[in-house]
Protein backbone atom coordinates (compact mmCIF):
# COMPACT_ATOMS: atom_id res chain seq x y z
CA UNK A 1 0.00 0.00 0.00
CA UNK A 2 2.85 2.38 0.88
CA UNK A 3 4.58 1.65 -2.42
CA UNK A 4 1.48 2.71 -4.35
CA UNK A 5 1.03 5.78 -2.10
CA UNK A 6 4.65 6.84 -2.62
CA UNK A 7 4.15 6.84 -6.40
CA UNK A 8 1.31 9.35 -5.97
CA UNK A 9 3.19 11.39 -3.35
CA UNK A 10 6.90 11.07 -4.22
CA UNK A 11 7.80 13.92 -1.83
CA UNK A 12 5.74 12.46 1.00
CA UNK A 13 7.09 11.16 4.29
CA UNK A 14 6.59 7.61 5.56
CA UNK A 15 6.27 7.03 9.31
CA UNK A 16 5.76 3.79 11.23
CA UNK A 17 6.08 2.21 14.63
CA UNK A 18 7.81 -0.72 12.91
CA UNK A 19 11.45 -0.73 11.88
CA UNK A 20 11.15 -0.16 8.15
CA UNK A 21 14.46 1.11 6.73
CA UNK A 22 12.80 2.62 3.64
CA UNK A 23 10.57 4.83 5.83
CA UNK A 24 11.61 8.31 6.94
CA UNK A 25 10.83 8.02 10.65
CA UNK A 26 10.07 5.48 13.36
CA UNK A 27 7.82 6.52 16.24
CA UNK A 28 6.82 4.38 19.19
CA UNK A 29 4.22 6.60 20.84
CA UNK A 30 1.32 8.85 19.92
CA UNK A 31 3.01 11.89 21.48
CA UNK A 32 6.09 11.33 19.32
CA UNK A 33 3.85 10.82 16.27
CA UNK A 34 2.05 14.11 16.87
CA UNK A 35 5.37 15.96 17.35
CA UNK A 36 6.74 14.58 14.08
CA UNK A 37 3.57 15.41 12.17
CA UNK A 38 3.49 18.96 13.53
CA UNK A 39 7.15 19.48 12.60
CA UNK A 40 6.33 18.32 9.06
CA UNK A 41 2.81 19.69 8.89
CA UNK A 42 2.95 20.87 5.27
CA UNK A 43 4.23 17.57 3.85
CA UNK A 44 1.97 14.65 3.07
CA UNK A 45 2.57 11.73 5.44
CA UNK A 46 1.88 8.02 5.22
CA UNK A 47 1.50 6.74 8.78
CA UNK A 48 1.52 2.96 9.11
CA UNK A 49 0.96 1.42 12.54
CA UNK A 50 1.96 -2.22 12.56
CA UNK A 51 0.46 -4.74 14.98
CA UNK A 52 -2.94 -3.08 14.73
CA UNK A 53 -4.67 -6.11 16.22
CA UNK A 54 -2.72 -5.47 19.42
CA UNK A 55 -2.80 -1.68 19.56
CA UNK A 56 -6.43 -1.10 18.48
CA UNK A 57 -7.85 -3.90 20.64
CA UNK A 58 -10.94 -2.58 22.42
CA UNK A 59 -10.55 -5.10 25.24
CA UNK A 60 -7.19 -3.72 26.36
CA UNK A 61 -7.00 -0.14 25.03
CA UNK A 62 -10.60 1.04 24.90
CA UNK A 63 -10.08 4.17 27.04
CA UNK A 64 -6.82 5.13 25.32
CA UNK A 65 -8.34 4.75 21.86
CA UNK A 66 -11.30 6.94 22.82
CA UNK A 67 -9.30 9.61 24.66
CA UNK A 68 -6.13 9.78 22.54
CA UNK A 69 -6.31 8.09 19.14
CA UNK A 70 -9.79 9.17 18.06
CA UNK A 71 -9.23 12.91 18.71
CA UNK A 72 -5.85 12.66 16.95
CA UNK A 73 -7.33 10.76 14.00
CA UNK A 74 -9.98 13.43 13.53
CA UNK A 75 -7.12 15.85 12.82
CA UNK A 76 -5.35 13.64 10.28
CA UNK A 77 -6.63 15.69 7.33
CA UNK A 78 -5.35 18.94 8.88
CA UNK A 79 -1.96 17.30 9.46
CA UNK A 80 -1.77 15.82 5.92
CA UNK A 81 -1.83 12.24 7.21
CA UNK A 82 -2.89 9.15 5.30
CA UNK A 83 -3.21 6.41 7.91
CA UNK A 84 -2.88 2.65 7.55
CA UNK A 85 -2.78 -0.23 9.99
CA UNK A 86 -3.05 -4.00 9.81
CA UNK A 87 -5.47 -6.11 11.80
CA UNK A 88 -6.16 -9.80 11.46
CA UNK A 89 -9.97 -9.68 11.33
CA UNK A 90 -12.69 -7.07 11.62
CA UNK A 91 -13.50 -8.58 15.00
CA UNK A 92 -10.11 -7.86 16.58
CA UNK A 93 -10.07 -4.10 16.17
CA UNK A 94 -11.88 -1.33 17.98
CA UNK A 95 -15.13 -0.23 16.26
CA UNK A 96 -13.87 3.37 16.17
CA UNK A 97 -10.96 2.33 13.96
CA UNK A 98 -13.38 0.71 11.53
CA UNK A 99 -15.59 3.82 11.49
CA UNK A 100 -12.58 6.03 10.66
CA UNK A 101 -11.20 3.73 7.94
CA UNK A 102 -11.62 4.57 4.27
CA UNK A 103 -10.15 1.43 2.70
CA UNK A 104 -9.98 -2.17 3.84
CA UNK A 105 -8.12 -5.08 2.35
CA UNK A 106 -8.19 -8.80 2.81
CA UNK A 107 -5.40 -11.22 2.17
CA UNK A 108 -6.72 -14.75 1.81
CA UNK A 109 -3.29 -16.04 0.97
CA UNK A 110 0.27 -14.81 1.02
CA UNK A 111 0.18 -13.71 -2.62
CA UNK A 112 -3.24 -12.14 -3.16
CA UNK A 113 -5.23 -9.21 -1.83
CA UNK A 114 -8.62 -7.58 -2.43
CA UNK A 115 -9.35 -3.95 -1.51
CA UNK A 116 -12.77 -2.86 -0.23
CA UNK A 117 -14.51 0.44 0.50
CA UNK A 118 -16.68 -0.68 3.39
CA UNK A 119 -17.78 -3.42 5.75
CA UNK A 120 -21.12 -4.79 6.88
CA UNK A 121 -20.82 -6.58 10.20
CA UNK A 122 -18.03 -9.11 9.74
CA UNK A 123 -18.09 -8.89 5.94
CA UNK A 124 -16.01 -6.64 3.69
CA UNK A 125 -18.17 -5.15 0.92
CA UNK A 126 -17.91 -2.83 -2.09
CA UNK A 127 -14.68 -3.96 -3.80
CA UNK A 128 -12.44 -1.14 -5.00
CA UNK A 129 -11.18 -3.24 -7.91
CA UNK A 130 -13.25 -5.77 -9.86
CA UNK A 131 -10.93 -8.66 -8.97
CA UNK A 132 -8.26 -9.66 -6.48
CA UNK A 133 -4.68 -8.52 -6.98
CA UNK A 134 -2.58 -11.66 -7.17
CA UNK A 135 1.03 -12.76 -7.45
CA UNK A 136 2.19 -10.40 -4.72
CA UNK A 137 5.89 -10.71 -4.04
CA UNK A 138 7.16 -11.09 -0.50
CA UNK A 139 9.03 -7.92 0.50
CA UNK A 140 12.75 -8.40 1.00
CA UNK A 141 13.88 -8.83 4.62
CA UNK A 142 15.80 -5.55 4.24
CA UNK A 143 12.51 -3.68 3.69
CA UNK A 144 10.54 -5.03 6.63
CA UNK A 145 11.07 -7.47 9.49
CA UNK A 146 7.83 -9.37 10.19
CA UNK A 147 9.18 -10.38 13.62
CA UNK A 148 9.51 -6.75 14.79
CA UNK A 149 7.35 -6.12 17.88
CA UNK A 150 6.40 -2.63 16.61
CA UNK A 151 5.53 -1.05 19.97
CA UNK A 152 3.11 1.84 20.34
CA UNK A 153 2.55 3.79 23.55
CA UNK A 154 -0.69 5.61 24.20
CA UNK A 155 1.19 8.49 25.81
CA UNK A 156 -0.53 11.50 24.28
CA UNK A 157 -1.79 14.13 26.73
CA UNK A 158 -5.40 14.73 25.62
CA UNK A 159 -5.00 18.44 26.51
CA UNK A 160 -2.60 18.78 23.55
CA UNK A 161 -5.49 17.98 21.25
CA UNK A 162 -7.57 20.81 22.65
CA UNK A 163 -5.19 23.30 21.04
CA UNK A 164 -7.32 25.20 18.48
CA UNK A 165 -4.35 25.49 16.09
CA UNK A 166 -4.27 21.74 15.46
Amino acid sequence: WWRAWSKVYPDGLAVSNARIPAFDERVTGLDELLDYCLENRQRRKFVYIDEGSTHWDARTNQYEIASQFTPLAKRFAKLNIDFATAVHTLMDCHPELKRLASTFFEKRGKKDVQFYQNYDGDELVDPVLPQRVDDLQKPPQSLYDPDDWAPLQFDLDPDRLRDPTL
